[in-house]
């Protein structure tokens, strides 16, 4: 091969080297397979996964307490004979709570220590028969709070001072029943019973519904 074929095909390998470099450098689209030069930068961003934030699960709404169904008349029947056996004066065995079937609860709730609804339920009849229930944790009944008002109403027109009208059974409110009691030779309890609600009737002929508007 003379000295001009080996200069020809030198400047031809020079000339596809030069143009595949071109190639692979501008006209190439995307990244290329075996980049020249590595980019640790580039490469971190690449192995990263994309995460999406999880939106927090919004706490459950408390479950509402369904309201207590009306007792049956065989259950106040029930309550009204134990509570006549355990001599509270619970009034007649009729299946309706009236007032004394209410003073008679209250006066057993007060003695064992159960909030003092005055009403008649499924639980209380279960801890007078087996000693153990009793506890609703329901509010005072608006029927117990008026009994209550209209034992202080009638207790302060008598001259007992039971202090405010208010349906609530306090310091001032016993020691008026107390003394009431004391002077009608009753069992000197100061809580509400239907003894002592027999008792207000039978001296003063209120009936007690509800307060007095006098």
């Amino acid at each position: 091969m003379g000295a001009l074929q080996a200069r020809l095909v030198c400047l031809a390998l020079i000339g596809i080297t030069a143009a595949i470099s071109y190639n692979a450098l501008y006209l190439q689209n995307g990244r290329h397979p075996a980049p020249f030069s590595s980019d640790a930068n580039g490469s971190a961003k690449a192995k990263r996964t994309i995460t999406h934030a999880v939106p927090r699960r919004r706490p459950a709404p408390p479950a509402r307490r369904k309201p207590a169904a009306s007792v049956s008349r065989d259950t106040v029947r029930a309550i009204q004979r134990e509570l006549g056996t355990r001599n509270y004066d619970p009034g007649p065995v009729d299946g309706v709570a009236g007032i004394l079937t209410r003073g008679a609860i209250m006066a057993y709730q007060h003695d064992h220590e159960l909030p003092t609804t005055g009403e008649a339920s499924d639980a209380i009849l279960e801890h007078i028969v087996l000693g153990r229930g009793g506890r609703t944790g329901a509010a005072t009944p608006e029927e117990t709070v008026a009994l209550i008002k209209a034992v202080q109403q009638v207790l302060a027109q008598q001259g007992y001072a039971p202090g405010p009208i208010d349906g609530i059974v306090g310091e001032a409110t016993r020691k008026a029943i107390e003394a009431f009691e004391r002077e009608r030779s009753l069992k000197v309890t100061g809580r509400i019973s239907g003894k002592l609600l027999r008792e207000i009737i039978r001296v003063t002929g209120v009936k007690l519904t509800e307060p007095s508007s006098s």
